[in-house]
C-alpha cells in the first residue's frame, strides 16, 4: 500500500548544475509481477534500475549513452485517457506544475495505450551553448545525430579548439524536457526480459518527439570521436550499457557501468565516484 507521504507526491528539487548519476538498490518490490490486464500498468511499484559497480571497459558489446543532466525518473501512463505519472527513484510521485506541459504533450505524442518510460527530467535538451550555435542547433535528437553526424569528429574537433576545462553550467530558468532512455513496458506487456538494444528500436515507435518529449542518443564503440562534441553539449558522464542486458527494476545491473568524460587532453577511463543525485 502506498504510504501518505507517497500518495501525496513530492514537489521537484531544484539546482542549477545537478546531475543524475546513478541509483541505490530499492528493497522495496520493484514492479507488479501480476500485470495480465491488457493495457494496465501498476504505476507504484515501479523503480528505476540501478547501475552497477564493474568499469565500463569491461561491459560486454557496450552501447553508449551520454548521462543527461537532471533527476532520473519513470513517465508512466497506466491505461488509455489516464494521467500521466512521474516517479523517482524512491517510488514517488512528482508533482509539480513545471511539469504539466510536459503531462499536456503525452497525450498527444503517445503511440500506444499505455508505457512505462525510464529517462530523465533536464532542461539540458533546451540549452544553446555558444559552440553548439556553431552548427546552427541546439541539443540534437538521436536521428540528427546518427544522419547528419553532427557531433562527429568534426565536432570534436572544433569542441578541443573551443572548450573550457571546466563543466557547461546548465541554466536553471530553461524549461524541463523529459528524454527517454529505455522502455520498460508497452499496451500492458512488460519489457524486461528483453535485450536493451531491442528496447531501444521499440522505444523509437513508442511516441513522437517534440521539445518536451525526447529520446536520448546512443552510439556503438568507438566512442572517441564524440567525447569533445559531448562535452561541448554539457554532458559530463557517459553510461555503458551492455546490449543485451535485461532489465531489473530497483536494483543494480552489472551489464551498466559509468565513466566520466575526460577533459580536453586527459586520458579516458576513470569510473564515476560522485554520489547519486536527485537534484535538479
Amino acid at each position: 500500500m502506498i504510504g501518505a507521504a507517497r500518495a501525496a507526491g513530492r514537489r521537484l528539487a531544484h539546482d542549477s548544475s545537478g546531475v543524475s548519476l546513478g541509483l541505490r538498490a530499492q528493497p522495496t518490490p520493484c514492479y507488479d509481477a501480476g500485470m495480465d490486464q491488457p493495457g494496465a500498468v501498476a504505476s507504484e511499484s515501479w523503480r528505476p534500475q540501478g547501475f552497477g559497480a564493474r568499469h565500463a571497459r569491461d561491459i560486454v558489446d557496450a552501447i553508449i549513452e551520454p548521462l543527461w543532466a537532471g533527476e532520473r525518473v519513470l513517465l508512466i501512463v497506466e491505461r488509455p485517457e489516464a494521467v500521466p505519472v512521474f516517479r523517482d527513484v524512491d517510488g514517488l510521485s512528482i508533482e509539480d506544475p513545471e511539469l504539466e506541459p510536459i503531462l499536456a504533450a503525452v497525450g498527444s505524442a503517445l503511440r500506444a495505450d499505455s508505457v512505462v518510460l525510464d529517462g530523465y527530467l533536464s532542461r539540458q535538451p533546451n540549452q544553446r551553448f555558444e559552440l553548439a550555435a556553431d552548427f546552427g542547433m541546439a541539443m540534437p535528437t538521436q536521428a540528427q545525430m546518427i544522419g547528419q553526424l553532427v557531433l562527429g569528429q568534426s565536432a570534436a574537433d572544433a569542441a578541443r579548439a573551443a572548450l573550457p576545462h571546466d563543466p557547461v553550467v546548465i541554466d536553471a530558468d530553461l524549461p524541463l524536457s523529459f528524454v527517454a532512455v529505455d522502455l520498460l513496458a508497452i499496451d500492458g506487456e512488460a519489457l524486461l526480459d528483453v535485450p536493451l538494444l531491442e528496447r531501444k528500436r521499440i522505444l523509437e515507435t513508442a511516441f513522437d518527439e517534440s521539445e518536451l518529449l525526447r529520446r536520448g542518443v546512443y552510439v556503438r564503440p568507438p566512442v572517441g570521436g564524440w567525447l569533445m562534441g559531448w562535452r561541448a553539449f554539457g554532458f559530463q558522464e557517459l553510461a555503458y550499457k551492455a546490449a543485451n542486458s535485461r532489465y531489473t527494476p530497483g536494483r543494480p545491473n552489472p551489464g551498466w557501468a559509468l565513466i566520466d568524460i575526460p577533459n580536453a587532453g586527459s586520458k579516458p577511463g576513470k569510473p564515476a565516484k560522485r554520489q547519486p543525485s536527485t537534484d535538479m
